[in-house]
């Protein structure tokens, strides 16, 4: 399997400059309680209005529930759905090869419409 590895610069960079900034001010100080600004926010009415095809990449060791996951590609018309095996936070370091496979195989799809 190939693994794409950005360098320890630029991940240290990504991490100082979007956790606290972003990922803290949306969703609080903790994963596991949210209590930043998009506490109460659902998104979920809005995904109808997608009109281009969309596929929903679920990693397997991640907090989100399998089922919501498969809920919202549901409410977009032409939504897919796909789980990637052994994957976490960072997909294409723990399982490129399941990851490309998805996109490719999706994208075929959707050329061949």
């Amino acid at each position: 399997m190939r693994q794409l590895r950005a360098s320890k610069a630029d991940e240290d960079s990504s991490a100082a400059a979007f956790r606290k900034l972003v990922c803290e001010y949306m969703r609080g100080p903790s994963d596991f309680t949210s209590s930043g600004t998009l506490k109460n926010c659902d998104a979920a009415p809005w995904l109808r209005a997608i009109k281009i095809p969309t596929l929903f990449i679920m990693r397997e060791f991640v907090e989100a529930t399998l089922s919501s996951a498969r809920r919202f590609s549901s409410l977009v018309p032409g939504g897919e759905f796909v789980m990637i095996p052994g994957s976490g936070h960072v997909t294409h370091n723990d399982n490129l090869e399941a990851l490309l496979v998805a996109v490719r195989a999706f994208h075929t799809r959707v050329e061949n419409r």
